[in-house]
């Protein structure tokens, strides 16, 4: 260390390398501190498309589609009507704790085509958004 007159003196921390590591670490996270933090970007298009994708899961009834065969699908004669089929299959799901649900890509696109083709196109982009609505 240097006085005004220009003279170089010895300090403890100049024989001690863990406090010349100390120091070292205190300066770099004062630089780390100064960055700042990234913003979350949210996935506009994703959270429509979740939306989307809950309303088929919650509202389509393959009963409304002509389709009476609920058996395919985990469901017996006495389920059909008024019961949603994919809101029947997540039942199922979670009291057999199943992780899988497994959509009839046809349903999809009857009921939502425009969602169905937007999923074919960027399915590894929408996933997340995909499971976040099964749940």
């Amino acid at each position: 260390m240097a006085d005004e007159a220009g003279t170089s003196h010895r300090t403890d921390m100049d024989d001690d390398p863990a406090a010349k590591e100390a120091a070292a670490k205190l300066r770099r996270s004062e630089r780390v501190a100064a960055i700042p933090a990234p913003e979350m970007v949210v996935d506009e298009t994703a959270e429509i498309l979740r939306e989307r994708f809950l309303t088929f899961l919650n509202d389509f009834s393959s009963a409304a589609e002509g389709e009476a065969d609920l058996s395919q699908m985990g469901g017996s004669m006495s389920q059909r009507g008024a019961m949603r089929d994919y809101v029947l299959l997540a039942q199922t799901l979670k009291e057999s704790d199943t992780t899988t649900l497994y959509v009839d890509w046809s349903h999809l696109l009857n009921f939502d085509a425009e969602l169905a083709e937007t999923l074919e196109l960027e399915y590894y982009r929408f996933e997340p958004s995909l499971r976040e609505a099964v749940r």
